[in-house]
């Protein structure tokens, strides 16, 4: 049985006592990274044709965003087992070439697989616009149906269906940035299977973390909180998945089998 939400976000409370300031500044740090990558993107944006505007942003956020967010669900993790570090820790896969190439092979783990779902969820939203836009017609030289104007609203209803099939679709892959900060000896795929098991054997877990912020994620539409609700999301998060792993372990010893490996939690 789960560990209720409640229970999460009391540990995360109590593991955030003493370190507000320091986990403030980690979290200032990712978030400035954030609006740096979409500043880039919309400059570029500015010099290139629009189409490229996507590719750019994704570009940017692999290789700047996801290393300092890897390094601020690090520097959590580490945090709620006691272990105090300089908030420049948010930088600490920067530090080496091989930790940087670790970082970007798990924003890419995850990446790719959103991309390919997205593409296919988001497809027949695409496909419906085109078929609603007047310049499809006039290409092919054919007159405009009168009921082509109502295909923008089915449109925007199948793409806001994809983003929220592509949302739960990203709560799949939990796990896995916590396991390759957890155990930076777990290669990449190895660490892709674990998360997928672990999504299997705990699926609501996630989702449940992340209704039980709903409230916090609105008052984040305010721009300022979010540097404060950004470090206790994240150490919940951690508490989460310490929770999930310790249930996993406590589970795959009762069932004895090798195919449920042990792991570890700190």
């Amino acid at each position: 049985m789960s560990v209720r939400s409640s229970v999460v976000k009391k540990t995360a409370k109590t593991a955030l006592r003493g370190n507000w300031c320091n986990a403030i500044i980690v979290c200032t740090a990712a978030v400035i990274c954030w609006f740096l990558c979409l500043l880039l993107s919309e400059c570029m944006g500015e010099i290139l044709p629009s189409w490229a505007a996507y590719p750019l942003l994704f570009t940017a956020f692999l290789f700047i965003f996801a290393p300092v967010l890897l390094g601020a669900i690090r520097y959590f993790w580490r945090m709620i087992f006691g272990m105090k570090e300089n908030p420049v820790a948010v930088f600490y896969y920067f530090s080496e070439k091989r930790l940087y190439l670790r970082a970007l092979r798990v924003a890419l783990a995850i990446g790719i697989r959103a991309a390919v779902f997205g593409f296919f969820v988001l497809l027949p939203a695409v496909i419906v616009e085109i078929l609603s836009r007047a310049s499809f017609y006039d290409f092919f030289h054919l007159s405009i149906p009168i009921w082509s104007a109502n295909l923008v609203y089915l449109s925007t209803f199948l793409r806001t269906v994809g983003e929220v099939l592509i949302f739960f679709f990203l709560l799949r892959w939990f796990s896995l940035p916590f396991l390759a900060t957890a155990d930076e000896g777990m290669t990449i795929g190895e660490a892709v299977r674990r998360s997928a098991e672990l999504s299997k054997f705990a699926p609501t877990d996630a989702f449940s973390l992340v209704m039980s912020f709903f409230g916090w994620f609105l008052l984040c539409l305010l721009a300022v909180p979010v540097v404060f609700v950004l470090p206790y999301f994240l150490t919940a998060a951690s508490v989460r998945f310490r929770f999930l792993i310790a249930a996993y372990n406590k589970e795959a010893n009762r069932v004895g089998s090798a195919d449920s490996p042990a792991f570890e939690a700190t």
